[in-house]
């Protein structure tokens, strides 16, 4: 099925956007180096020649934010249809992270990857699977079938955590704490039908 050209390019453009605002405020929170940005792109896709020098909107911008201005531009400037697969990459690598990024910023990268990989493998071409639920079976799908078994496992497990927390608004409590808290036996707060 066709994808209607208006609804693709504001889709892309949003989802653009989004990576590279959360990424350049991921690598802030770091203190990458322009040195440590570009060994993140061109470890996750990047070729040395896609950088650019780009304008960033924001006067008072990092330096790690607008050396990722300048890797993604020059990403988009060079091979438009890498953009987001590369920044999916990066996206991947900082989840990943756990020990030195945020919880917050780790179900933000998620949740932005999810919609980046049903961006270009919209769900028509995916065929529903009984019993699983969608939004886990999207953010682990790439992974799975790269053979990056550890990091499909590691995201979906994410996904679901951000799922119960959405759902009983426990966000206070992470792991095993918000399981047997949200599904406790005497008194859950959910049932198990996520």
């Amino acid at each position: 099925m066709a994808r209607d050209p208006e609804t693709f390019s504001a889709t892309f453009q949003s989802l653009f956007w989004s990576s590279l605002m959360l990424i350049g405020h991921i690598c802030t929170r770091q203190q990458f180096t322009a040195k440590g940005v570009n060994t993140l792109f061109l470890t996750h896709g990047a070729e040395a020649g896609w950088r650019v020098k780009a304008a960033f909107p924001g006067m008072h911008a990092s330096a790690a934010m607008r050396q990722v201005n300048n890797w993604m531009q020059g990403i988009h400037q060079y091979l438009p249809d890498r953009s987001l697969m590369i920044a999916h990459n990066v996206l991947v690598s900082r989840s990943d992270a756990s020990s030195i990024v945020t919880s917050q910023d780790r179900q933000t990268a998620t949740s932005l990857d999810a919609k980046i990989l049903a961006f270009h493998h919209p769900p028509a071409q995916t065929p529903p699977r009984t019993g699983q639920h969608q939004h886990v079976l999207a953010v682990a799908q790439s992974h799975w079938h790269s053979r990056h078994f550890s990091s499909a496992v590691h995201r979906a497990y994410e996904a679901l955590l951000s799922a119960v927390k959405d759902k009983s608004g426990r966000h206070d409590l992470d792991g095993r704490d918000l399981i047997f808290h949200v599904f406790n036996e005497d008194k859950p707060m959910l049932l198990a039908t996520l």
